[in-house]
């Protein structure tokens, strides 16, 4: 047996109590506490999942190895399992530690699904790195630079199936919701590797990428804990909120390439891999001298280093650095209007404050 231990009960009978946070003596738990436990606890449940079974052969273990690589990377932000943290908190008004029926539970519950949009994130940025030939992620090698693309491919399949087995024991909804996630991820991959090296991709295209990127997963973490507390008329409305954030995410990804802000990252990654980000799409549908620049510059075979150079000097100053920074600014309006009244709750300041966060690129 390859696929790693599918256990999802293994916190649930723990003996790990979201009671028992580390904070001073006497003093009542903090929010931030709380948050640095429940990461903690994503951390412990991340290397449960992804242990091998007693039976592993070494097939197990070459797909174990290359999927904790990147998964339990010191460089990991955690951004999904915190996003989703905040969501549970503002919907549960700072009281989702009492130590009531069921609140160990509850708790197992939101780091299991903490755990699979991590398992998800992972896996995409594995096959990310086989279609761009990346060399660099979270800092280290990637996957598909230590253990070439087929174990790279196939360790972040089984990544994706353990995600999936992990939301079984709680019903089909949940169940259905993943598979949705998982099936728009990859759809929205195959959109992207369509329109790579293509100079008339629209921002219509561009938004339908993103969707699936960052966007339904990032409106994961937002619906699931809505769902969970069994408040389905909000759900809807914090994955909207979760969605804008995402594409606002992705649009921050695409100015740190854009402006070599990406630590762990080569510059212009883009511009060398063909890839359709929003200031290039952006830039070649205003501009036809710069859709005539990159039409003749991705025909080439191998485009050189000076020539990446000298596109991006060139992108810069068509003033796609400024139209996507406006992009990023609308999405992270429309993030905040859907979180609305929750804004001012302990949970839904802090989404506030991450989608303040990302106008730092603006």
């Amino acid at each position: 047996m390859w696929l790693f231990m599918t256990d999802a009960s293994a916190l649930k009978n723990s003996s790990f109590s979201p009671a028992g946070l580390p904070v001073e003596q006497g003093a009542e738990p903090t929010f931030g506490a709380s948050e640095a436990g429940f990461v903690a606890a994503v951390e412990r449940r991340l290397r449960e999942a992804l242990l091998l079974g007693e039976d592993a052969d070494s097939a197990g273990e070459l797909l174990s190895e290359a999927s904790t690589h990147l998964t339990l990377a010191d460089a990991a932000k955690r951004a999904r399992p915190r996003l989703l943290w905040y969501f549970a908190r503002a919907l549960s008004e700072g009281d989702l530690f009492s130590d009531g029926p069921g609140a160990q539970e509850e708790f197992a519950a939101l780091v299991d699904f903490a755990v699979v949009a991590e398992l998800i994130h992972t896996a995409s940025l594995m096959h990310d790195d086989v279609l761009d030939e990346a060399t660099l992620r979270r800092g280290l090698p990637s996957v598909n630079a230590n253990w070439g693309n087929c174990i790279a491919v196939l360790g972040g399949d089984a990544m994706l199936v353990k995600g999936l087995q992990m939301l079984e024991p709680y019903g089909m909804n949940f169940m259905s919701l993943g598979l949705k996630v998982v099936g728009q991820m990859t759809h929205s991959l195959v959109l992207e590797v369509q329109s790579r090296a293509q100079t008339d991709v629209t921002e219509e295209t561009w938004h339908a990428i993103a969707d699936g990127k960052t966007g339904i997963l990032f409106g994961w973490c937002g619906s699931t804990p809505a769902m969970r507390a069994g408040k389905s008329d909000i759900a809807e409305r914090l994955h909207r909120c979760g969605h804008h954030l995402g594409v606002a995410f992705q649009l921050a990804d695409d100015l740190k390439d854009l402006t070599g802000a990406d630590v762990g990252k080569h510059r212009f990654t883009d511009i060398r891999t063909r890839t359709p980000a929003y200031p290039l799409v952006w830039a070649m549908n205003a501009s036809p001298e710069t859709r005539a620049r990159f039409e003749e510059l991705w025909a080439s075979e191998e485009i050189s280093e000076d020539d990446v150079e000298s596109a991006g000097q060139q992108l810069l100053e068509s003033g796609a650095l400024e139209a996507t920074q406006a992009a990023l600014r609308l999405e992270i309006d429309s993030a905040l209007e859907a979180l609305g009244e929750y804004a001012t709750r302990p949970g839904g300041r802090e989404i506030a404050g991450f989608a303040m966060s990302l106008r730092g690129f603006l």
